[in-house]
């Protein structure tokens, strides 16, 4: 096992933004249950913040690993891991709709659900924009990625491959047109796998490996008041034949 830590403050920051804490964790720990079960686990977690007045800051991001290897015999290798990622962030932010917009705004200049509270900031801070508006940003991603791996020797010519890999996303951010899309804040892609390599001969080798590549969004795809812009599914097969010589 393996720890080690970093603590860290300020008293004033270069820019706004930056933060006057942080704190950094990481942990990496690797345990071998038997000659041939191996597992191996590992975290990474960040925070940091910034409580200024008109800024409040703070963020963080999360990594939790796991993965096994199991090999029981030169014919047969398993690999199975699991990451799961959480990220996150908030801050006062200013925006400006454009001149000859100030708050009070009107109702039907802007969007339902628009931001339309004026800019926390002070005046002095905003600079000559005087038509800011404002709130507390946020932007949060958590994501699920699983991996494993089959590889089975059945003759000592013949290596058989099965796999799959996927990635899940689910997140949110504050939207200043609520009619816009999360886009790949919230979206499934996966990647099944097959094939198969055989030794012709001594330096002749064949193999062809066979995926499916899936990316699906969970989003909404045409949201009220925006033109339809048709399905985001992109999927595919690849089959690849190969041949290698070496000598």
């Amino acid at each position: 096992m393996n720890f080690d830590g970093e603590l860290w403050w300020a008293n004033s920051a270069f820019v706004r933004i930056d933060p006057l804490q942080r704190q950094r964790y990481r942990l990496q720990a690797s345990y071998a249950a038997s000659k041939w079960i191996s597992l191996d686990a590992s975290v990474s977690i960040l925070e940091q913040s910034n409580d200024t007045v008109f800024v409040n800051a703070t963020a963080h991001d999360r990594l939790y690993s796991f993965a096994a290897t199991l090999v029981p015999n030169e014919r047969f290798t398993f690999d199975l891991s699991y990451t799961y990622t959480d990220i996150f962030s908030q801050l006062i932010e200013c925006w400006s709709y454009g001149t000859g917009i100030a708050p009070p705004v009107p109702a039907g200049i802007l969007p339902a659900g628009a931001i339309t509270t004026p800019c926390p900031v002070s005046v002095d801070l905003q600079g000559s924009d005087l038509t800011a508006f404002g709130g507390l940003a946020t932007y949060s991603t958590q994501t699920h990625f699983v991996y494993s791996d089959v590889r089975w020797k059945p003759v000592k010519r013949l290596t058989v491959v099965a796999g799959y890999a996927g990635s899940f996303a689910n997140g949110n951010t504050l939207f200043l047109n609520p009619n816009a899309p999360v886009g790949p804040l919230v979206y499934a892609y996966q990647k099944p796998y097959a094939g198969f390599a055989v030794e012709v001969k001594k330096g002749l080798a064949f193999r062809t490996t066979w995926a499916y590549y899936g990316y699906n969004p969970r989003s909404i795809s045409s949201p009220p008041g925006l033109a339809a812009i048709g399905s985001q599914d992109f999927n595919a097969n690849n089959v690849t034949l190969a041949l290698r010589y070496s000598f």
